[in-house]
């Protein structure tokens, strides 16, 4: 089974360089504008400060488009949520007592556990992570030192 599409920019392996261009131009013809990422209405107040901080910084390094805005809206929601979660934990504790005095794992931990995995995921797919953006930036950097250490190449140039 093939694996996921990567960018031009990114592609590792033997392309040729006519590949490549027309990978780039395809790459340029369904590009989506950027000029609709603005929170919903239906964000409260922090979780909107959330997406408008992420949207900023990431619109410094052109990460996303348009049709991105639901994935930052989940996140900026789940980050809001998370952080409510955490604050009743820290309060309550993980660990709570009954009326007799018998312990239970507070009810807000399970729902901390999804949503602290639900962040990290849409965080990955977002390229939120330092990680995740230099995965790009590696593969690109490497593409560029193979073209220039390919001896053979140099040889055939210089004949």
């Amino acid at each position: 089974m093939p694996g996921k599409a990567k960018p031009a920019s990114t592609l590792t392996g033997h392309t040729t360089r006519e590949q490549w261009e027309k990978r780039v131009k395809a790459e340029k013809e369904i590009k989506i504008s950027a000029d609709e990422i603005i929170p919903p209405g239906t964000l409260n107040e922090r979780a909107k400060a959330i997406f408008e901080k992420i949207v900023a910084q990431g619109m410094e390094a052109n990460l996303w488009d348009n049709l991105d805005v639901d994935s930052l809206v989940r996140y900026a929601d789940g980050m809001d949520r998370f952080n409510q979660l955490t604050e009743s934990l820290d309060n309550e504790g993980v660990v709570t007592y009954d009326e007799n005095g018998k312990k239970h794992v507070n009810a807000c931990y399970s729902a901390y556990l999804k949503t602290q995995d639900m962040l990290m995921r849409l965080s990955s797919h977002l390229g939120l992570t330092t990680i995740d953006r230099l995965k790009f930036v590696t593969a690109n950097v490497r593409q560029t030192q193979q073209k220039k250490d390919n001896k053979f190449l140099e040889l055939l140039k210089n004949g």
